[in-house]
């Protein structure tokens, strides 16, 4: 371990968290930035925190280790700043250890906390479409039942919720595809794993996939956007099967450049049309035959969202420049610039087919009448970023996340927030409403955090409801249609096995998913991930 591998972590920390002039002082006396071009591929968000953990996790296993060999169990939290003080310590003897460890054996080498990140991949060619056969069966509990994802069974609240971790999903690229799931169960539910078999490569972008997004009405097509300039949209045969090739129509964004990374994708509501964002600002709509039909050329900075209206008359762009701007699509022509913010626009939200609401980098909201170009409200609340904003058409609250840790939910007619909600230790980076169902006896949303953990909440009390662990940062999560399975994303794990191929150029690797989308009806999710590669996983 170097001290320059040790800086390299630390700014990357400070990036990634935020910290923008710490970033800047730090870089300046370290030098560290100057290490990204060697080693940005090969460290992942969140390095620093991994490490962190997995040393507490040594020191924890070190204080409560006895010379003899014998464990005490304590029942306190271990943190990682101050003195550790055990109480109602209960001695195991290291016969009983040993036991368990044999156990732990037999249950195979991906089952345990610390080895569940990791699966053998064998990074030799690629796997196309076809060449993927079955999955091998999991390891489940006895008498597990396979009817979800993950059941959870004692709490009536989450009766119905399965949680599905693009994480979870682990690629062997050999002979064969199999899928893992890992996870840290909440020590008040028992939890059962339900394996998806079939999956489907999507392959030909050449960078990064960083969105996906499934037409509405030809439930067929889903559409990619990459770092490679290009929007791809897939048709995905009926009934696919893992010998049946895919149609893709490949929209290029040219002339080819780095700053033309597609970052926000959007399908109109009759499905015939998708509307494309990219990082230098530009904004292009294709018809579903890939026919060009509009270029905007407004904006002056990367585009951060790109959302249509019920009505398909309005398409809304927000972007970095600090502008939202309104195009009208039934002849191509720029409505309205709304320009009351001096920072950074970060996301936007339709509340109606008139009205919507805007998001900074400054940590306000704005509400605005699109018609008119008028701003109706403006809301001060968060001392940091705003990540991501979600209407709820059912109650007209209007909920945010933000770098300053705390969600809180708005009323479309009172200034200050309804609700703060408190318990990350990080920065909130998405919100979703579950979708409502007649049967639900209480409004739920859920959040995702860089502190590894997704937390479920209602909109009565303050306190989450649930927590569930991961152990990586979490950066986008996804309801199915009916609401009772939550998709979350996080990393791709990848351990290679040296006993089937003996080439020492390749290692192990930890992959970003950027994005996971469920389709209309529920049954195939994309996954869109670092390697230029997407997939989709079939959840019937």
């Amino acid at each position: 371990m170097s001290s320059n591998e040790v800086n390299y972590l630390i700014w990357r920390y400070l990036q990634e968290s935020g910290f923008e002039h710490t970033t800047f002082a730090f870089q300046h006396e370290s030098g560290a930035h100057l290490e990204d071009n060697r080693w940005s591929k090969e460290v992942s968000a969140g390095a620093l925190i991994n490490v962190l953990q997995k040393g507490l996790q040594y020191m924890e296993v070190e204080a409560h280790v006895d010379k003899n060999g014998s464990i005490r169990r304590c029942m306190l939290p271990f943190s990682l700043i101050g003195r550790h003080l055990c109480e109602n310590v209960e001695t195991v003897l290291p016969e009983v250890i040993e036991v368990d460890l044999q156990e732990e054996k037999e249950k195979g080498p991906f089952l345990s906390m610390e080895d569940s990140d990791i699966h053998d991949l064998n990074q030799g060619k690629s796997l196309e479409p076809w060449e993927i056969p079955e999955s091998k069966e999991l390891k489940e509990p006895a008498e597990s039942k396979e009817t979800s994802v993950f059941e959870e069974s004692n709490e009536s609240i989450m009766e119905d919720l399965k949680i599905s971790e693009s994480s979870s999903v682990f690629l062997e690229e050999k002979s064969h595809l199999e899928l893992e799931t890992s996870i840290m169960s909440p020590t008040d539910a028992s939890w059962l794993i339900k394996k998806m078999e079939k999956v489907v490569l999507l392959c030909g972008h050449q960078e990064n996939v960083f969105t996906g997004a499934w037409n509405p009405v030809y439930l067929d097509f889903v559409a990619t956007a990459s770092a490679d300039a290009t929007v791809r949209i897939w048709k995905l045969m009926e009934n696919d099967t893992a010998n049946s090739l895919l149609d893709n129509l490949v929209l290029n964004c040219t002339p080819l450049n780095e700053k033309k990374d597609i970052t926000s994708i959007s399908w109109d509501n009759s499905g015939n049309y998708i509307a494309a964002g990219s990082y230098d600002g530009e904004v292009r709509i294709w018809s579903l035959k890939g026919v060009l039909i509009y270029l905007f050329t407004a904006h002056h900075g990367p585009i951060m969202g790109i959302k249509w209206n019920s009505k398909n008359n309005l398409l809304l762009t927000a972007s970095c420049d600090s502008y939202v701007i309104a195009w009208d699509m039934f002849n191509g022509t720029l409505k309205h610039v709304y320009d009351k913010r001096p920072c950074a626009i970060t996301d936007i939200e339709w509340i109606s087919d008139e009205t919507f609401a805007s998001s900074g980098k400054d940590g306000s909201l704005d509400f605005w009448s699109a018609e008119k170009a008028e701003l109706l409200r403006r809301w001060e609340g968060h001392s940091k970023e705003i990540n991501s904003i979600k209407f709820n058409s059912h109650n007209n609250l209007l909920l945010s996340c933000s770098d300053d840790f705390t969600i809180k939910i708005w009323s479309l007619d009172i200034s200050s927030p309804q609700k703060i909600f408190l318990g990350h230790s990080k920065s909130v980076v998405e919100v979703q409403w579950k979708p409502q169902q007649k049967t639900d006896e209480m409004i739920i949303f859920v959040s995702c955090s860089l502190d590894g953990t997704i937390k479920v909440w209602n909109t009565i009390q303050s306190s989450p409801l649930h927590s569930l662990s991961h152990g990586w940062a979490f950066f986008t999560i996804s309801f199915n249609p009916s609401g009772d399975i939550l998709a979350a994303e996080g990393y791709l794990c990848g351990k290679y096995d040296k006993s089937i191929d003996k080439n020492p150029n390749k290692n192990s690797v930890i992959e970003h998913v950027f994005d996971v989308s469920w389709s209309k009806k529920g049954d195939r999710i994309i996954v869109c991930r670092a390697n230029s590669v997407a997939e989709v996983i079939y959840c019937d």
